[in-house]
C-alpha cells in the first residue's frame, strides 16, 4: 500500500474515532499508539467499516488495536494533511520488525 493510500486509511480511522466522540478530547485519537503492525490493522479496518457498527464496537476495535498515547504526537486530522504515524511507515517496510 502506498503512502498516500496508507494516511487516508489512518486519517479515515482517525477521524471515525473523533466522530463517535470515544474521548474527552479528540486529539486523543491522534495519539493513539497501534499495537497492531500497520498491513494488519489496515486489514482490519476494512474489514470491520464494511459493516454496520455501534460505538461500542468501535471501542472494542480501538481496544484491540491500540494502546493509550505515547508513541506518536500528530496534530493535522484531515485527509490531506494527517500524517502517518512514524512507527506505521517501519512496519510496513519489508523485512521491518513489527
Amino acid at each position: 500500500m502506498d503512502t498516500d493510500r496508507q494516511r487516508a486509511l489512518w486519517c479515515e480511522i482517525v477521524e471515525q474515532i473523533q466522530d463517535a466522540e470515544l474521548y474527552a478530547d479528540s486529539k486523543h485519537a491522534v495519539d493513539l499508539a497501534a499495537l497492531t503492525p500497520w498491513p494488519k490493522l489496515a486489514a482490519a479496518w476494512k474489514q470491520w467499516k464494511n459493516a454496520e457498527r455501534s460505538k461500542e464496537d468501535l471501542a472494542s476495535f480501538v481496544d484491540a488495536h491500540f494502546g493509550p498515547p505515547g508513541r506518536c504526537s500528530h496534530t493535522a486530522r484531515t485527509p490531506q494533511s494527517c500524517p502517518l504515524p512514524e512507527h506505521f511507515s517501519a512496519q510496513s517496510a519489508p523485512g521491518s520488525a513489527p
